[in-house]
């Protein structure tokens, strides 16, 4: 039986052992780097949040306005009144907002602080749906009945009109209160695909009389007389009688549709 002697570890060369030594001579210059670094980061991190007050009581640099479409940029700019070196920062959005509500073209507002002290101004404006004309002066109506009044820049639109001849000057930017004007528009509604009566052929709406809406089609001048109610179904009985009304358009005067039996028509 042999006895038993535990084997000796090899002991490491001592050229390997000294390249395995880190040196130490540069430890100190790491370090400062390493230091400066940090202080680096910090005054990239800290300088522009002790320069943000100051930037932010700038004035306001840049104003954008967008949506608009009626009203020029300079007209919605002047109707913010900002003053020369307003601050961007002392910006009220509110008060900035119903100033331009108050204005009758412009049916809602969102602003909105941008970048590099700028103010985004999106408008949008109200779609005029029909012409009032009364008997001093042509106004355009929305169909909320806003009363419109026809913008410097104006190019006109293709639209029908609504004569009232009882009514005189209406304040601008106000609801219109009218039984006639509202029976108008209902009766467009009904018209605007019409295959027999298509509203692109309605040159005028007659709303003097709220108890009977009349219109004229163009060409032709020919009148008809719709009432105040039952609209959808007068317009059934009219295209039951289209065939013979298109046969004798250039020889009638106009067309009643008021008799509930029938479809009455008069000649010239």
């Amino acid at each position: 039986m042999q006895d038993y002697s535990p084997r000796k570890s090899k002991a490491t060369p001592s050229h390997k052992r000294r390249k395995s030594r880190l040196p130490t001579s540069g430890a100190p210059l790491l370090g400062m780097l390493r230091g400066l670094l940090t202080l680096a980061g910090l005054g990239l991190i800290l300088v522009p949040f002790a320069w943000a007050p100051i930037y932010l009581q700038g004035s306001l640099r840049k104003l954008a306005v967008q949506g608009n479409q009626v009203l020029s940029g300079q007209a919605v700019a002047a109707r913010l009144q900002l003053a020369e070196g307003t601050s961007w920062l002392g910006l009220d959005l509110y008060s900035l907002a119903e100033r331009l509500l108050a204005d009758p073209w412009i049916e809602q507002v969102d602003l909105k602080k941008t970048g590099s002290l700028g103010l985004l101004v999106q408008v949008k404006e109200r779609q005029p749906v029909a012409y009032l004309q009364t008997e001093a002066e042509l106004y355009l109506i929305d169909q909320n009945l806003m009363i419109l009044g026809r913008p410097a820049q104006w190019g006109g639109w293709d639209l029908p009109v609504l004569s009232d001849s009882h009514s005189k000057s209406l304040p601008i930017g106000t609801k219109l209160q009218s039984a006639g004007v509202n029976k108008a528009l209902e009766l467009m509604a009904l018209l605007e695909n019409d295959p027999v009566l298509p509203l692109a052929s309605v040159s005028e709406f007659l709303v003097d009389d709220p108890t009977n809406i009349r219109l004229i089609t163009q060409p032709g001048a020919l009148e008809f007389r719709f009432g105040h109610d039952g609209f959808e179904e007068k317009i059934k009985r009219l295209h039951l009688a289209s065939a013979e009304l298109h046969r004798r358009e250039d020889r009638l005067m106009y067309v009643d549709l008021r008799n509930p039996h029938g479809v009455v028509i008069k000649r010239k």
